[in-house]
């Protein structure tokens, strides 16, 4: 396991002494500090207008059947076909 060894230096006065690392001490908590806000706070809920619904809207028309018709082909295309059998040549299983 590893073990820093303290650095020779002297000491001045008024200085803090050294901490050692540990494996579970890596960052040093002494000069951290965290200015944190709420985020759901009143201030912050005054800058935002209440969100507003999304509504799907139903389409008609030529292209929309279209689209189902090819969606219709293609599937059936895409789940059939690896039940069809057919002749793949000499030395190649079927």
């Amino acid at each position: 396991m590893f073990q820093p060894s303290p650095a020779p230096s002297p000491r001045g006065e008024g200085e803090p002494a050294p901490r050692t690392v540990t494996k579970t001490t890596l960052i040093d908590t002494r000069d951290l500090s965290i200015d944190a806000r709420a985020v759901n706070s009143r201030e912050a809920r005054e800058l935002y207008r209440k969100r507003e619904q999304i509504h799907p809207k139903l389409a008609h028309g030529t292209f929309r059947n279209l689209k189902w018709a090819a969606m219709v082909v293609l599937l059936a295309i895409y789940y059939i076909t690896p039940w069809l059998r057919w002749a793949r040549g000499d030395a190649r299983p079927e």
